[in-house]
């Protein structure tokens, strides 16, 4: 977590810094681009993978023996959907601390 929120802090950095050089010289406009790419990818990392959610339920979710601490301290056990390939990330109430 600590540092995910360093390299947006970092990026929003070169976000900004690449927005006043580009007001400067339009030619650089790649730079802009590929900072708020990083910025949003960052953005939708948390959102797309964030925390644990609840078990899954219908057919074909199986619980797997993978399981592990994530970055909260929370045990979270991996679900798998054979037929279509997902995973999802459930917390472990059962587990051990």
């Amino acid at each position: 977590m600590i540092l995910r929120n360093i390299v947006l802090a970092a990026a929003l950095l070169l976000m900004g810094s690449a927005a006043l050089v580009v007001l400067h010289d339009p030619a650089a406009w790649p730079m802009l681009l590929v900072s708020v790419l990083l910025v949003g990818g960052i953005i939708f990392e948390r959102q797309r993978y964030g925390a644990a959610g609840h078990a899954p339920t219908g057919a074909g979710w199986a619980a797997t023996a993978e399981r592990f601490i994530d970055e909260e301290g929370v045990p979270v056990r991996v679900w798998f959907n054979a037929e279509s390939g997902e995973r999802r990330y459930v917390r472990d109430d059962n587990a051990r601390r």
